[in-house]
């Protein structure tokens, strides 16, 4: 008899992972992929991930039989027609993905933000099973949420709802790619360390990190392994980060009051250096009632919860209307 398995393809800022899913949640087979090359336009971006996952499927076992495919991108999605509207990490507009998929794959596409899938893997297998109001921040290449109340997605009227990373948190502050100015996302992703790090440096501001390399080479985890180090700088900017990112959970705790608060993506890796500070000084700020009923804890599928959730997006009712 056929085993049932589903595709989900977490479409990231700068590297996509590309996985098949089993009934369980787990993960059969994944690979990775960039994202984006430079020069490239979403098309041809799309037809690379189209062509990888369409060898993964052809060269299953009989066996395994694939039910849907599912794909989280990193903007705001129209899911019905399956069309991203707006990926600003990436440059993309109004880009039907779902129409291109659907020329390659006979089976049902689902098309979603990877903010939603994360919170939907989370929900149903990881750190959310059980609950059924949750948000699941997501902190990498740029900084979103993805929404679970009363035990279902939600996107809102406009399918924008979970636009955390472009909460404001500085009036007239720092641009971000959203066309904006001081949001979130500008101040506490990976990439906003990054940027602000070089900043920095660039105004006169010493780290023991221009001793081993050009600044142009510096990536953000080398600003981790350098404030571990004691690195004043590398520590004085992922601070900053925390304090932002702080300042916006507990935002999204006092406004929805959740059952949870789970952080997923790339730097939830940083225990020690980010998330347990970030966890500490948002439980600090939380309004009081809230304080020990709210769980803030770190994704338990990790940097794959995305991945997961946009493979089980066809579950939730959100895509079955």
């Amino acid at each position: 008899m056929s085993a049932s398995h589903y595709i989900g393809i977490d479409i990231g800022g700068t590297k996509t992972n590309i996985g098949l899913i089993d009934e369980a949640g787990q993960i059969v087979e994944c690979e990775k992929v960039i994202t984006q090359m430079s020069g490239e336009d979403s098309f041809h971006a799309i037809k690379r991930i189209i062509e990888t996952t369409k060898s993964m499927v052809d060269h299953l076992d009989s066996e395994i039989k694939v039910e849907s495919v599912g794909i989280g991108i990193p903007g705001t999605v129209e899911r019905k027609e399956g069309t991203v509207l707006f990926a600003p990490n990436l440059g993309w507009k109004d880009v039907p993905i779902k129409k291109l998929f659907s020329a390659v794959f006979s089976q049902p596409i689902y098309v979603g933000q990877d903010t939603e899938a994360a919170a939907l893997g989370e929900f149903l297998f990881g750190a959310g099973k059980g609950l059924n109001n949750m948000i699941c921040i997501t902190i990498g290449t740029g900084v979103g949420c993805g929404l679970v109340l009363d035990g279902k997605l939600y996107k809102g009227r406009f399918f924008t709802a979970g636009e955390f990373g472009h909460t404001l948190v500085e009036k007239d502050g720092l641009p971000c790619n959203c066309g904006k100015k001081g949001c979130l996302e500008a101040y506490a992703s990976g990439t906003a360390i990054l940027k602000r790090f070089k900043m920095k440096v660039d105004e006169g501001s010493y780290s023991s990190l221009l001793e081993k390399l050009n600044v142009d080479d510096i990536r953000t985890e080398d600003i981790f392994v350098e404030a571990k180090q004691g690195d004043s700088l590398a520590i004085a900017i992922i601070n900053d980060a925390i304090n932002y990112l702080s300042m916006g959970i507990t935002n999204a705790v006092n406004l929805l009051g959740p059952e949870a608060i789970i952080l997923s993506g790339g730097i939830g890796s940083e225990q020690e250096l980010f998330i347990e500070p970030l966890i500490k000084k948002s439980n600090s700020a939380i309004y009081s009632l809230l304080v020990d009923k709210v769980k803030i804890a770190n994704a338990d599928l990790g940097e794959y919860a995305p991945l997961v959730g946009a493979a089980m997006l066809f579950k939730d009712p959100l895509y079955n209307t």
